[in-house]
């Protein structure tokens, strides 16, 4: 991926004799990883995190990272009855949704999904 490492000089040890030489370093950069919701009060964001990470396959990082018990957490301190997104759940978000009556949906894809707490508010 390009941008994701950069050349630098090093010096390498090998055999006790030291030699200048090119390599390539990763670059990290910060991603901050935001929950947004629709409220009657209109539009709401909170951070969830921020993360160093090497560039490129963010929105996959972001999905992956998305269906933790934490995310289900500050779901529900947001007052949201429902919580959908394109990937699994971890078994603790899962418990957690059914503890607190949390609607969870998961791999939402199109018009298929699957329901893993509170089914009910699924017509």
């Amino acid at each position: 991926m390009p941008g994701s490492n950069v050349p630098t000089k090093i010096s390498e040890i090998r055999d006790g004799a030291r030699r200048s030489r090119n390599d390539r370093v990763a670059v990290e950069e910060p991603l901050e990883i935001r929950l947004g919701y629709e409220t009657v009060d209109g539009r709401q964001e909170n951070s969830i995190s921020i993360m160093m990470r090497t560039p490129g396959n963010d929105t996959e990082l972001a999905v992956g990272f998305l269906f933790t018990e934490s995310i289900i957490q500050k779901a529900l301190m947001a007052g949201m009855p429902i919580l959908a997104a394109v990937s699994a759940p971890s078994s603790l978000a899962v418990n957690l949704a059914r503890e607190f009556n949390m609607t969870l949906v998961g791999f939402l894809r199109g018009e298929t999904f699957n329901i893993y707490a509170s089914e009910d508010r699924i017509a």
